[in-house]
């Protein structure tokens, strides 16, 4: 029997085993990264309710200027949210803002945190998991065996 070639097949199905579960158990938090910076770019572009005030300053009517929908997990009872026209219809003093700097500055003036989704550098950084842990035991793995092998290449021909 090889050692060798044995090691190597339960490394090849624990490395398969490893990559099914990261990705199981990673693709939630992953798609709901995605999901945010989606949220966040259609709510710069006036599309959807993502400028939060809090809920003591709104103007307008619900459902129709504003809501307090939970784009991002927030509290109900805190922070309401309007759409970028709705925004600058009822608060002038953001229209002359970019949409980005609209956003930087509702979320501070409404005392919650302001989120930055970065999902592709969430995916490359999955994807360095999923590649480096398997590799790292596979350069261990070899390493330990050549070293339990006395150090020794191939086996020689004494028979000479």
């Amino acid at each position: 029997m090889n050692i060798k070639r044995g090691l190597f097949r339960v490394w090849v199905v624990m490395s398969a085993a490893y990559v099914l579960a990261v990705g199981v158990f990673g693709a939630k938090p992953l798609l709901e990264e995605f999901g945010k910076a989606s949220e966040q770019q259609s709510a710069l572009q006036g599309t959807s309710y993502g400028f939060p005030i809090k809920c003591e300053q709104v103007l307008g009517e619900k459902d129709i200027d504003w809501t307090n929908g939970n784009p991002w997990e927030y509290d109900y009872q805190k922070i309401c949210w309007y759409k970028l026209d709705g925004l600058r219809h009822y608060f002038p003093g953001y229209a002359s803002l970019s949409p980005e700097t609209t956003l930087k500055m509702t979320y501070a003036r409404a005392e919650t945190y302001f989120p930055k989704p970065r999902p592709w550098n969430s995916l490359l950084e999955g994807i360095g998991w999923v590649v480096g842990l398997p590799l790292f035991f596979l350069v261990v793995g070899s390493a330990l065996y050549w070293a339990f092998s006395g150090f020794s290449g191939r086996p020689r021909n004494t028979d000479l």
